[in-house]
């Protein structure tokens, strides 16, 4: 246990008398076909289950406790619509933690001076991997248009020799998507970008429940009709002079869980991080298998409500009652391996809201919001809200929370006093290999 995640002197009490994690997870709904043939590997019998009734007593039995009283946090991983229906059934009680880590709009920058080889590997790894079912999986390659003539054909031919097939065989590279509904809405989107003239390339799959890895060449990250979750990765070309446009492409996706740079200028690559809003961002590296401790992971708006599971705030999230903590000295280096830096840090979440009866509350969460980085706004429609802070009767907090939980977009948590400083902020970790722009010059100093 690292330094700052030791106890504190302080007194504090852990949620009372429930806390269930990983309440409720659509995986299981989508997951019976797994579990069917898990049966039938484990035992004779497994044959005469029903998964599908087994699939729908786990949903039935996770909806109840979300709604139970004795129920006082959630941890949840899966589709951003989930989460959000999940925040709508704990916003008719009091505030009940929320942890949600959902999907990504996941972007791959890629400028002129990157190493082709390394970054085709990457790439490929980053979106096909687990037939691209991972929320961290890789959906947009932007290509620097001066090196995409080069790049692109490296990048088909490489992912034309990938083998889909059965996963448990070691000879696989691309296994099934989990549901014959994920199949039909992945061909559904590769159908509909071809009608509209886009270039798509395939590799070969057998039949099955296969979705055949798929590059389509895109003009703008805003054709996409939200995160495509599986095996296809959307190439875009873009000028140098537009890398900043592109990023806030990415950012206006709402999303902002995984993000990649490919460059070996480091003006480029701070450029591309500072401006980019995703919670895990990877330099000359895939952007996928974060691990936990050294990559802390999580993102934020519509990839999630943080914090990040592995990082120094995961715990006090889940507390009734936590110490104070300062925000300074959470920005530090973490442990990895030789030819790799991580590192993790905070900031400012955005705009906040303030709502209190009172002058002198009103008052405490300006202060708050403002030495924490955040813009304060007592408008409760402002579209930008990240959180909400709140000083009120019960019935007016209760009124609140179901506001915040019928809007579009990302989930909104509301806290009240006293206000926890690290709920106004966004934490950012960071991997580099350090080995593809020429190594670790600080590993030169140690003798």
């Amino acid at each position: 246990m690292d330094e700052e995640a030791k106890p504190d002197a302080a007194p504090f009490r852990l949620p009372d008398p429930a806390m269930v994690s990983r309440t409720m997870t659509d995986i299981a709904e989508r997951s019976q076909r797994v579990v069917s043939e898990w049966l039938k590997r484990q035992s004779e019998q497994a044959p005469q289950l029903d998964p599908l009734n087994i699939g729908s007593a786990f949903l039935e039995m996770t909806a109840r406790l979300v709604a139970n009283p004795a129920v006082k946090g959630v941890v949840f991983t899966g589709s951003t619509e989930a989460a959000r229906s999940i925040n709508k059934t704990l916003a008719r009680r009091p505030i009940v933690p929320l942890i949600a880590e959902t999907g990504g709009q996941n972007v791959m920058m890629v400028d002129s001076s990157a190493l082709p080889e390394q970054l085709v590997n990457d790439a490929l790894t980053s979106a096909f991997d687990s037939a691209g079912q991972r929320c961290s999986a890789l959906r947009v390659l932007a290509l620097q248009e001066d090196i995409a003539d080069h790049v692109l054909p490296m990048l088909k031919e490489a992912m034309v020799e990938l083998r889909v097939g059965d996963p448990a065989l070691l000879s696989t590279d691309v296994g099934p998507v989990i549901t014959e509904e994920a199949q039909k809405r992945l061909l559904d989107h590769i159908a509909a970008m071809r009608a509209k003239g886009r270039t798509v390339t395939q590799a070969a799959a057998p039949a099955g429940l296969f979705v055949p890895p798929t590059i389509i060449e895109i003009q703008s990250i805003a054709e996409l009709p939200g995160e495509v979750f599986g095996p296809v990765m959307h190439v875009l070309r873009y000028p140098r002079e537009n890398l900043d446009r592109v990023v806030r492409e990415a950012n206006a996706t709402g999303f902002g869980l995984t993000f990649g740079v490919h460059s070996r200028i480091d003006e480029t690559i701070d450029r591309a991080t500072d401006l980019n809003a995703a919670g895990n961002q990877y330099v000359n590296r895939t952007v996928i298998g974060a691990v936990v401790g050294v990559q802390p992971f999580g993102g934020h708006g519509l990839s999630g409500t943080g914090p990040k599971a592995g990082g120094p705030l995961y715990v006090r999230r889940l507390l009734s009652k936590a110490p104070p903590r300062a925000l300074d000295g959470l920005t530090r280096e973490l442990p990895g391996p030789v030819g790799e830096r991580n590192t993790y840090r905070v900031r400012p979440k955005g705009t906040i809201l303030c709502v209190a009866t009172d002058p002198s509350d009103l008052q405490a969460q300006v202060e708050a919001v403002r030495a924490t980085g955040n813009r304060a706004t007592q408008e409760i429609d402002d579209p930008h809200i990240a959180a909400a802070l709140f000083a009120g009767r019960p019935d007016e907090l209760l009124a609140l929370s179901q506001h915040m939980a019928e809007r579009d977009g990302p989930i909104v948590p509301v806290h009240t006093a006293p206000y926890r400083v690290e709920s106004l902020v966004d934490e950012v970790s960071q991997s580099v290999n350090t080995a593809a722009a020429g190594g670790n010059a600080s590993l030169m100093t140690l003798g």
